[in-house]
């Protein structure tokens, strides 16, 4: 069997990268491209030159609806493991651990988390 890829191009139809077949785009800015994995219903992120910041391993199933489009913001990309909630930088390194149970996306350089007793905190990450 073949291993089909399709190519990935930027809004000036400038090639970005390739990825397989089974992978579909669901977001991209600030240089971080979300993507997800039909096989598996997990999703991860590339930078804008294919390169993995994580792999396809974070469950979407239940919450698919608020990653699709909302994931990435200021830099930074939600990750969800089971029920836990956190974020990676553009490198790939985590600024917010995951340990949460709700998180909302950057704006204006905050985020807001909410702990595990349901009281919510604001964090601002440089």
């Amino acid at each position: 069997t073949r291993n089909r890829e399709s190519e990935v191009f930027d809004l000036k139809f400038n090639y970005m990268f390739s990825i397989p077949e089974n992978i579909t785009i669901w977001d991209y800015k600030d240089n971080i491209v979300q993507i997800y994995d039909k096989e598996s219903c997990t999703y991860g992120y590339t930078d804008k030159a294919g390169n993995i910041l994580s792999d396809c391993i974070y469950s979407a199933k239940g919450i698919d609806w608020f990653l699709c489009g909302n994931a990435i913001s200021e830099g930074k990309a939600l990750l969800v493991v089971g029920d836990r909630f956190g974020f990676i930088d553009s490198k790939g390194k985590v600024v917010v651990p995951i340990k949460y149970t709700c998180a909302i996306p950057f704006n204006n350089g905050v985020c807001f988390v909410r702990d595990d007793n349901g009281r919510w905190e604001r964090l601002s990450i440089k």
